[in-house]
C-alpha cells in the first residue's frame, strides 16, 4: 500500500473446466482449477478474498486471452472495478494481520492445481530461481501499479485493456 492503492493483476488464462454447478464431463483443460487470492502474513492467515477460475474467466479479453484482476482495499476500490465493467475486483485487506504489523503489507497467491502433463506454463514448469518468464511466458501473472482510483476509473467502461495491455513490460 505505500506504493499504490490500486493495482492490476493479468496473465494469459489457462483452460480450466466448468465445473462448479456440477458439471462433471471430461473437459480439455491445462490445469483443474486457478485461483488468485490477497493475502496478509502468512503466521497470522489472513486471506481477505479470492476469485477462481470461473469467476475470473469474463474477464477475459477475447484478443489476448488476459484476465483482470483489480486489487485494492474496500474503501479505494474504483467505481469501473465491476464485472460489468469487464474486470474481476479483490479486496486487499487492511495489512498483515499481526499486532504491531504493517498495515500497508499484502500479497498475492496463485494457485495452480492439478496441471496436465501437456501443459508446461504453470508454476510447475518453472525449475529454476529467476526462470519463471521463460517457462511460464505469457501464463505468468503481473501485476500492474496503477496507483490511485482516479488512474483506475480513467480507463472507463467497459476497462480499456488495451491501455492496461500497452502497461505491461516488454
Amino acid at each position: 500500500h505505500n506504493y499504490g492503492s490500486v493495482y492490476v493483476m493479468t496473465a494469459r488464462m489457462p483452460k480450466t473446466p466448468r465445473t462448479w454447478n456440477g458439471n462433471t464431463q471430461n473437459q480439455p483443460a491445462d490445469m483443474r482449477y486457478m485461483s488468485i487470492c490477497t493475502a496478509g502474513a502468512l503466521s497470522a492467515s489472513v486471506t481477505p478474498d479470492c476469485a477462481y477460475d470461473e469467476q475470473i474467466l469474463p474477464s477475459v479479453d477475447a484478443e489476448t486471452g488476459r484476465f483482470a484482476v483489480v486489487i485494492s482495499r474496500g474503501d479505494e476500490r474504483p467505481k469501473n472495478a465491476t464485472s460489468e465493467c469487464g474486470v474481476v475486483w479483490l479486496d486487499a485487506g487492511n495489512g498483515d494481520g499481526l499486532p504491531s504489523g504493517s498495515s500497508d503489507y499484502m500479497f498475492l497467491i496463485n494457485r495452480n492445481t492439478q496441471v496436465s502433463p501437456e501443459f508446461k506454463h504453470s508454476w510447475f514448469s518453472v525449475l529454476k530461481r529467476g526462470g519463471e518468464k521463460e517457462a511460464m511466458g505469457d501464463y505468468l501473472p503481473y501485476a500492474l501499479n496503477l496507483k490511485t482510483q482516479k488512474n483506475f476509473e480513467s480507463l472507463g467502461c467497459p476497462v480499456d485493456k488495451k491501455k492496461l495491455w500497452a502497461m505491461l513490460p516488454r
